[in-house]
């Protein structure tokens, strides 16, 4: 073999362990980079929910804004005297308040049966 062989197969040689190395101190295995693959379509296809759920709530909260607004315009100045804005401020936030509260909470309890079955279909 000539010393240009040997040098070259040196240089490889030296190549293939620094990548070794790397690939151990990175954790890097095929496995691994599978399990990434078919992560980054699940992350990205969770975050696009998220922004739609996001906005057709905005949508669904600016919808329901305005039947409160009507609500109280109809139903509730006609009872309070004049020039009582205020009042009618008041009561659509606490009216907003009350239900956002309760849909809150809802969510809230539904998540946390939701975490619960999930635990115990991971301990079967």
């Amino acid at each position: 073999m000539t010393s240009l062989h040997a040098s070259i197969r040196a240089m490889y040689l030296s190549r293939l362990l620094v990548i070794l190395y790397w690939k151990k101190l990175l954790g890097y295995n095929r496995a691994h980079m599978k399990k990434q693959v078919y992560e980054l379509p699940i992350a990205i296809i969770k975050q696009m929910l998220l922004l739609a759920t996001g906005g057709f709530s905005l949508v669904a909260a600016l919808a329901w804004n305005e039947v409160i607004k009507n609500f109280i315009d109809t139903f509730v100045k006609p009872y309070v005297s004049q020039g009582s804005g205020v009042i009618a401020l008041l009561i659509y936030a606490i009216a907003i308040t009350v239900v956002a509260v309760f849909i809150t909470y809802e969510l809230s309890s539904i998540l946390e049966k939701l975490e619960e079955k999930k635990e115990e279909a991971e301990k079967k």
